[in-house]
């Protein structure tokens, strides 16, 4: 029971990766010959300033910063 448990979720990982990856590609090649309002140009500048922030603590992350942080505290 567990392996058609683990099968099943491997699946729809997989089938939810497809989705994506299918959304991702139309918008790829529908949006840009599109010119939008100010707005959402504005919107989009703030979301891709937060994505790119948000690669700092990833990388931290990685690099085992926030462990050696830990040990030097306690």
């Amino acid at each position: 029971m567990p392996n058609t448990h683990i099968a099943l979720r491997s699946l729809l990982l997989r089938l939810a990766a497809a989705v994506l990856l299918v959304l991702l590609f139309v918008l790829a090649t529908t949006l840009p010959g599109r010119r939008y309002a100010p707005p959402w140009s504005r919107s989009a500048d703030v979301l891709e300033s937060l994505l790119v922030l948000s690669v700092i603590p990833l990388a931290l992350a990685v690099m085992g910063v926030y462990g050696q942080i830990r040990t030097a505290v306690s």
